[in-house]
């Protein structure tokens, strides 16, 4: 072949220059999100040094860039894909370690009119480049302010993500006052891991704080905010579980009767007949009308507390609901109605003569027999609901003064637990057990009252129960016919004190007043009245309890028997009974179990005993008609068995862990009777009287009054390692004697009604300097030294109002 070959023109694809890249694209990085990169190819075209033809280079390079070997094209966050500069905008994690080239390609102009031919070496690829999209992450949980106790473990938390789900690879190192801490076993545990448990054993003022790291992030390093390990010494506190406003020991809610539910009944619009036995036992009849509303369907338990009667359309009863043993509710001698009873529906009978005297042919509702006949039977009730809510909280007895629960008449917890958190605890109890109702102008009998202190043991289970009267909602109750419910105390399973309801009213009697500790309970008024509960002596309550019958099961309950029961000495239960356990056995080191064997979660471990269900609490004798029921206590007083007589009240009890406190109010610190309202406990921080005068406690009474009462949050907040403190006293009101705030940052509570007054009393800091307050706002602001920043200490209130730097005000 002739040389000249190669150099003969041609109008073929030939002769074309040879593609080369004078600059190829490059890794690159970039961080999540935000992250924006470039990529820059450029290509060129030469040819062979010897060719004089066909070398104008009148072609032109293309550009196609690919990811992953896939063709890119311009979008919101690709830019340049068809030129030398690839930017492409948001990467995010998903992108990391893509990979990218530039391919090019030589458009001759052989076809056309141009001389130049395809490049003989396209298409040709760059070189790969990888981006790399760095993660970011960020602090979700910052660790929180703690005042602990010393000795006792704060537990710091902190929790952080990353963008590319590599949690794992996060470092953490708690520092504490700026300075990494290591492991020791024993005070220190978790130094490098999301939650530090470290322990003080010096009163201070101290920062902590957590560096998280993360070896490929961007920035890789972030730290907390510091939080404050306010270390304090073991202080007089006593915390609290209060099982669901308005729930009995089973956990059922009482759901409102401020606004009671109603039901109306007629003959124009009873909804059905119903053939059933449940009748006076001298009418022979076995047929009556019932009525029925769909209101009334599903509701659950309900407690109907009150009746209205009205025939021919005169109103023949309006009061309050009190069936007798049978559930039977007797109006004089005109009208036996069956109430609420056993199911959600009303059935009942219409008869002039109660049993054996005249006609003793029961009308049903609603018959043509009697004129018009029954008009209107009104029923007012309250539902309960399975609720297993739980309210907890604290009290410094020493800073924020007492704490107090009494049993509200209309919504009220009924298992109360009590606690003390960081040590052993001497406290002053104040204790009255509920009165019984009154009847006409004869009152019912006063509940008993004492005053006596007690050793509480840390992390141990206090379980109080207050009663009410009969026709009240919840319980503990006193017996059928308005018997007044005990105040009791138990350690774990076991009493160790109880004040004895008072009985109930008859129309012709008074009730007996219950006993404090250690008394016995009073007859009631009248003939044929209610017998007082029987005495016993320290620790000889025994451990077995029994009904109103004399029976002992744990599923037995006879509250219609006009005997007084027995209170158990420990409780029997449900639940913890059918697992096997004795009365006295403890359950363990745990959360608080109800009587069905629920788990409360919200609840603290604590050493428990105490069991859920029977304890033979409701322990009163039964009265009906117009006779007064018993009180329950450690021994129920009996229900009087006839003539309108009174109930007799029920006797109280002590341990030997009770000494009870003189006063000059209450000599002895216990006495028959001295509560007329229903039961309440008040704790205090037990301080010695060098003039042996410790007076009762004796919170506001239920109804609108306890409405007047507050718990007030001091949110209080400490920024100096300086030892601040600030003492308020009463000036006028009810509430404690003083509010002391300081040294430590704390939520401190305290009881207060409405009006009160505390004033300034005095200041100490361990600076010795004078402390200067400010207000401002509803804050009190605490200044120590000169720098003036008014930050050293402050407190302000969830309720009610500074009016000066030296003066507060229960305004509400």
């Amino acid at each position: 072949m002739s040389g000249l070959f190669p150099r003969v023109p041609t109008f073929l694809d030939l002769n074309g220059p040879k593609l080369s890249f004078i600059e190829q694209p490059v890794d690159a990085e970039t961080r999540d999100g935000s992250g924006i990169v470039s990529f820059v190819g450029i290509a060129t075209a030469t040819f062979p040094e010897d060719q004089l033809l066909k070398n104008e280079n009148s072609g032109y390079i293309a550009y196609r860039w690919y990811r992953n070997g896939e063709l890119l094209t311009d979008s919101v966050n690709v830019v340049g894909a068809a030129t030398t500069t690839l930017t492409l905008y948001g990467l995010e994690s998903s992108d990391d370690r893509m990979n990218f080239f530039v391919r090019v390609d030589y458009v001759p102009s052989a076809y056309e009119d141009g001389t130049t031919g395809n490049a003989y070496n396209e298409p040709l690829d760059s070189n790969t480049a990888t981006v790399a999209v760095f993660p970011i992450f960020r602090i979700i949980d910052q660790p929180k302010d703690l005042t602990v106790v010393e000795n006792i473990p704060a537990v710091f938390s902190v929790d952080a993500i990353t963008s590319n789900n590599s949690d794992s690879d996060l470092i953490y190192q708690w520092n504490l006052n700026g300075q990494p801490l290591t492991d020791d076993g024993v005070s220190i545990i978790g130094s490098r891991s999301k939650e530090l448990r470290i322990i003080r054993t010096t009163f201070a003022l101290e920062k902590v704080s957590c560096t998280v790291s993360h070896p490929t992030a961007q920035p890789g390093t972030l730290t907390t905010t510091e939080a404050k390990l306010d270390i304090t010494p073991a202080r007089v506190v006593l915390s609290y579980e209060k099982f669901s406003e308005g729930s009995d020991e089973n956990g059922d809610e009482i759901i409102s009767n401020k606004d009671p539910f109603y039901e109306y009944f007629n003959k124009d619009t009873r909804t059905g007949t119903g053939n059933f036995n449940q009748k006076p036992s001298c009418i022979g009849v076995s047929n009556g009308w019932y009525t029925r509303t769909g209101a009334a369907q599903n509701v659950g338990d309900r407690d109907v507390r009150k009746l209205q009667i009205i025939w021919d359309g005169v109103l023949i009863y309006d009061g309050p609901y009190i069936p007798n043993e049978d559930g039977y509710v007797i109006v004089g001698n005109y009208a036996y109605i069956w109430g609420e009873y056993r199911s959600p529906s009303l059935y009942g009978w219409r008869y002039d003569d109660a049993c054996g005297v005249g006609d003793t042919n029961a009308q049903p509702f609603g018959t043509g027999d009697f004129g018009n006949g029954f008009d209107v039977i009104r029923y007012e009730y309250v539902i309960r609901t399975r609720n297993d809510d739980v309210i907890t909280g604290s009290r410094n007895l020493v800073a924020g003064g007492h704490l107090s629960f009494r049993a509200d008449a209309d919504i009220s917890p009924r298992t109360i637990v009590v606690y003390p958190p960081e040590k052993d605890i001497d406290v002053k109890i104040t204790m009255g057990a509920a009165a019984g109702s009154d009847r006409g102008n004869y009152r019912g009998g006063n509940g008993g009252i004492s005053v006596f202190k007690l050793r509480m043991l840390k992390d141990t289970e206090y379980v109080i129960k207050l009663g009410v009267n009969s026709l009240q909602v919840g319980g503990p109750k006193g017996g059928n016919n308005g018997g007044g419910g005990l105040a009791v105390i138990y350690r774990k399973a076991t009493v160790i004190a109880v004040c004895g309801g008072g009985g109930g009213a008859g129309i012709n009697g008074r009730g007996g007043d219950g006993g404090g500790l250690q008394i016995a309970g009073e007859d009631g008024g009248g003939r044929n009245h209610g017998i007082g509960g029987e005495f016993f002596s320290i620790d000889n309550l025994g451990v077995a309890g029994y009904t109103q019958a004399g029976r002992t099961a744990y599923n037995e309950f006879d509250t219609g028997s006009s005997d007084g029961g027995k209170l158990g000495g420990c409780t029997l239960g449900n639940y913890w009974h059918i697992q096997g356990k004795t009365p006295c056995e403890d359950v363990g080191s745990i959360k608080f179990y109800n009587a069905d064997g629920v788990i409360n979660n919200d609840t603290s471990v604590l050493i428990r005993g105490y069991k859920s269900g029977q304890g033979f609490r409701n322990n009163g004798g039964a009265a009906s008609g117009n006779q007064g029921g018993g009180g329950s206590g450690a021994r129920g007083g009996s229900g009087a068995l006839g003539d309108g007589a009174g109930g007799g009240g029920a006797s109280g009890y002590a341990s030997s862990e009770i000494e009870l406190l003189n006063s000059l109010e209450l000599p002895g610190g216990t006495e028959l009777g001295g509560n007329n309202d229903t039961a309440f406990i008040t704790f205090e921080a037990f301080m010695t009287s060098s003039e042996n005068n410790y007076p009762p406690y004796i919170p506001p009474a239920s109804g609108d009054s306890i409405s007047q009462e507050r718990t007030v949050t001091w949110n209080i907040s400490r920024s100096t390692p300086n030892e601040n403190i600030v003492t308020f006293v009463r000036e006028s009101g009810i509430g404690p004697e003083s509010v002391t705030w300081g040294p430590n940052g704390a939520s401190l509570t305290s009881q207060i009604s409405k009006d009160a007054v505390y004033v300034f009393s005095s200041s100490v800091s361990s600076t010795g300097q004078e402390l200067i307050r400010r207000l401002d706002g509803n804050t009190l602001k605490i200044e120590d030294s000169d720098d003036n920043d008014f930050d050293d200490l402050t407190i302000t209130p969830s309720d009610g109002q500074f009016t000066s730097d030296s003066r507060w005000v229960a305004s509400w």
